[in-house]
């Protein structure tokens, strides 16, 4: 009878797997990642980024054309200008943190960037992260080239967008694997968007300290204040 499945057991089957998926792919671009020419971006590119029915049809023109409230008005354009640079940022490995209460447009202005990445042909990756921990814990039910494509997707995309931080179970092997892709990220100087609800304090509280100062280091901070949801 086998034994348990121990967390350095689970690290060591990953990292087999994500090798072996590597090497069988060396010299060769991910269906899902392989950057399109400028300016084209199609419903089925943003389905593989992880971009479905809801936000599908979001850019910074629809966000404008539905309305910004003034009160969040100068973070957008900061987000827009961003976008306005986006070969730049992705060169430099330069990310967002989007913070601040539900409905103020956070994950609207992520799928923006994330449009304009793909529009200026790099690749790109949308996921929430609670899909993304439920994937960690399905790993070992996955076939090994599935998971090994998306851990490396993941590390390697050129803007990677996590949808949410901080809704989802943060403790044990769970955080370890969200660590190692921040880390792994950051070593490869790629760009990460996050949006979350939680402040300075309370990330600090949930989140290791090292994830917190390669986040901080790497991205610029915009917090949306408003006193109502815009949904």
């Amino acid at each position: 009878m086998q034994g348990p499945i121990t967390t350095e057991m689970m690290h060591a089957k990953l990292e087999e797997m994500r090798r072996r998926n590597l090497a069988r792919q060396s010299g060769q671009a991910e269906s899902t990642g392989t950057p399109k020419p400028r300016g084209v971006c199609d419903r089925r590119q943003l389905e593989l980024c992880g971009v479905y029915e809801r936000y599908r049809g979001v850019s910074f023109e629809t966000i404008k054309n539905r309305g910004v409230p003034e009160e969040i008005r100068p973070q957008v354009d900061r987000v827009e200008d961003y976008a306005g640079h986006i070969e730049d940022n992705l060169h430099d490995g330069v990310g967002l943190i989007l913070r601040g209460p539900v409905g103020t447009l956070k994950t609207s202005l992520a799928v923006a960037v994330l449009r304009s990445c793909l529009e200026a042909g790099r690749n790109a990756k949308f996921i929430p992260v609670t899909s993304l921990i439920d994937a960690f814990f399905s790993a070992r039910t996955m076939p090994a080239g599935d998971w090994a494509a998306l851990d490396a997707k993941l590390r390697e995309v050129s803007l990677l967008v996590l949808d949410d931080l901080g809704v989802e179970w943060s403790e044990g092997w769970a955080m370890t694997k969200l660590a190692a892709i921040f880390t792994e990220r950051y070593n490869r100087r790629r760009s990460t968007i996050i949006t979350t609800n939680l402040g300075t304090d309370e990330m600090r509280r949930r989140y290791p300290e090292r994830i917190i100062d390669r986040l901080r280091a790497t991205s610029r901070v915009i917090t949306f204040n408003l006193p109502r949801s815009l949904r």
